[in-house]
């Protein structure tokens, strides 16, 4: 009885690590596309939230700065801070 306690106990064991590597092998591998949203404030109203495309997003593992394009809002005059 105690030896198909340890089977058991074994084989629970050896499951939960195989099932718990499968989620570190589908993490983001160097040269993967990191995706992104963006949003902005002006006058305190916020603007809805974008997804970027491919190249204005970080590429994972590659050390680069990442340009992001700000479209001005309507009334824009620099007066205010844009966020």
């Amino acid at each position: 009885m105690a030896t198909n306690f340890r089977v058991l106990i074994t084989t629970l064991l050896l499951l939960s690590i195989v099932l718990c590597s499968i989620s570190v092998a589908d993490a983001y591998r160097p040269g993967d596309i990191v995706p992104m949203s963006k949003m902005g404030q002006y006058h305190s109203q916020r603007t809805v939230w974008h997804d970027m495309i491919g190249r204005q997003c970080p590429v994972f593992g590659v050390n680069r700065e990442v340009l992001v394009p700000l479209a001005k809002p309507t009334g824009y005059t620099g007066a205010d801070p844009y966020k």
